[in-house]
């Protein structure tokens, strides 16, 4: 349970401090005075998203901290060992960043949300809005499912998003039809063009290469016819001729003086390699020729060559991969048909395996709901609805969504003789917020939520049925704390602690102020509820009347 809550720079509250009782407390007020303010910020404890623009004017910063009966939940896995109390700290800045912790361990939003969940459960006046929307009435219906129907839920909606993954592709293959035949055109042409150029990987190069020596032929012919007479060993003064005398020499000056045995055979190594050298280089020169018609093929190819790289913004090399790519492309494209039709067979086995495993979670919803429908009627009966029919609608159709085949309904005859009609046609005000608490009633039950937080969930009742709301409030709180927000007398009454929210201006500036009501002050406050500004002596003994009941 909530014990202390304390707040500071939040909205119009400068600092805040409240004590909980265990049981049933009630927060009354005027309108505008910061009763849901303090809602506000328990949702902040349990994970709702912040904004700067709740820190209070002139502030830098908000502080939150709740100290709570430690939850029975294990927290070890978010680091947090087993202690008396769980104190959680959130702290709101101008920049926008959140700083979290639980008994001094820090946590992110996630975190909290998880920690959260099982310590309150906040069922506010918008809920009575929302519990008329068909999509929020089923997912009601599956949160009160057993472990083995969100297991089977978890398993269908699995094989729902294959299926439904896999109807994009088919619809997004009809949808491209038109731009794959094109597409194909487009690269059937390439790959012909590209074809027919027979571009070699380094083709560019080798021509590049050749394309200098044709033009700088002369100047190689001369080089190339000098350098190979220098080295020509038939000539008396060719470097061949001179290396061979020195050799000779070394030879005979070694036999002498064996030191210049390594000196001659250096020099005997490099001679072979140069007569080497020169052989290659005489083949070379003998070789050495070109015409004016491999010229200009030469020519032409490299122009051939520059266009295509323009053209395609590539590199000659490239264009070779490229080539390859878009062939690959093509094969793919032009087996299309084949591609579809495997698609579309296994598009049909896998829309028939979702279709037998919604059937499958339409037979266990249909459980679920007869069970929570059952505990819903159960308490209709304790709010002044014993006489009206609740039932829960599983409807199986033939639209595939992510949560089966229903359409789920929760239909109310609210009166003998009356129609069996959708809450969303027929439920009043007052109707739907004795529906709100008794599904409250029911979810927290089931998931043992320490404290329950009503704001404001008895709008548009009076009278009897705001006695009964009361007293369903108040037999609530026999098992968990329960926390709520109300303008009417009767629930003020039923609690067990009342807390007077009240607005003042101090200075120019609003603040809110919180008080724990004696008996006295109940009796005034509920007074001043049932007749308005003035209060009489008549609504003072009638105020003390309500509080007699509740004894």
């Amino acid at each position: 349970m909530l014990n202390n809550l304390s707040i500071k720079n939040f909205a119009i509250i400068d600092d805040a401090q409240i004590d909980f009782d265990n049981g049933f407390t009630v927060m009354t007020g005027e309108t505008g005075a910061g009763k849901s303010i303090i809602i506000d910020a328990l949702s902040l404890l349990v994970g709702e998203r912040s904004a700067s623009s709740m820190i209070r004017k002139g502030e830098e910063k908000a502080t939150i901290q709740g100290v709570f009966d430690f939850p029975e939940q294990d927290l070890t896995a978010f680091g947090i060992e087993k202690d008396d109390q769980l104190i959680i700290r959130r702290e709101i800045n101008r920049k926008g960043h959140n700083l979290i912790s639980a008994n001094g361990v820090l946590l992110t939003l996630k975190q909290l949300t998880e920690i959260g969940q099982n310590l309150i459960k906040i069922s506010a006046q918008f809920d009575n809005r929302q519990l008329l929307d068909s999509d929020l009435q089923a997912e009601l219906v599956d949160r009160f499912g057993s472990a083995d129907f969100s297991e089977q839920l978890k398993h269908y909606r699995e094989k729902y998003s294959d299926y439904a993954q896999l109807r994009r592709e088919l619809n997004q293959q009809d949808q491209n039809e038109r731009d794959r035949q094109s597409r194909l055109d487009f690269l059937t042409f390439e790959a012909q063009e590209l074809g027919d150029l027979k571009i070699q990987p380094n083709e560019l190069e080798q021509l590049q290469q050749r394309d200098k020596q044709i033009k700088n032929f002369e100047k190689i012919y001369e080089l190339l016819s000098t350098t190979v007479r220098d080295l020509d060993d038939s000539q008396d003064n060719s470097a061949l001729t001179m290396l061979d005398d020195a050799l000779t020499n070394l030879r005979s000056l070694s036999s002498i003086d064996n030191s210049y045995a390594s000196s001659s055979a250096a020099l005997e190594s490099n001679y072979l390699d140069l007569q080497e050298l020169a052989r290659d280089l005489k083949v070379r020169f003998s070789d050495l020729a070109f015409d004016d018609q491999e010229a200009q093929q030469v020519a032409d190819r490299i122009s051939e060559l520059r266009t295509a790289e323009r053209k395609y913004h590539r590199s000659s090399d490239d264009l070779v991969d490229y080539l390859a790519e878009i062939k690959k492309e093509i094969t793919t494209l032009s087996n299309y048909d084949q591609d579809r039709q495997e698609k579309q067979a296994r598009f049909q086995a896998l829309r028939k395996e979702t279709i037998q495993l919604a059937n499958q979670l339409h037979d266990m919803r249909l459980q679920t709901a007869a069970r929570l429908e059952k505990q819903i009627q159960e308490n209709l009966s304790d709010l002044l609805l014993g006489e009206a029919v609740f039932q829960i609608h599983v409807q199986e159709t033939k639209k595939l969504t992510a949560n089966g085949l229903d359409e789920v309904d929760f239909w109310i005859q609210t009166n003998p003789g009356e129609a069996n009609l959708p809450v969303n046609q027929i439920a009043s005000g007052g109707e739907i917020s004795r529906i709100l608490l008794a599904l409250t009633n029911v979810f927290s039950n089931a998931m043992s939520v320490a404290t329950i937080i009503f704001d404001e969930v008895d709008t548009g009742v009076s009278g009897r049925a705001a006695v009964a709301i009361a007293k369903k409030m108040k037999a609530i709180s026999e098992h968990r704390q329960v926390i709520s927000i109300s303008h009417l007398p009767q629930v003020a009454a039923a609690a067990d602690q009342q807390l007077q929210i009240e607005k003042s201006v101090h200075q120019g500036r609003t603040l809110t102020n919180i008080q724990a009501l004696d008996y006295q002050g109940r009796i005034l406050s509920i007074a001043n509820m049932l007749s308005g500004e003035k209060i009489t002596d008549q609504s003072k003994a009638n105020a003390q009347q309500l509080l007699g009941q509740k004894k």
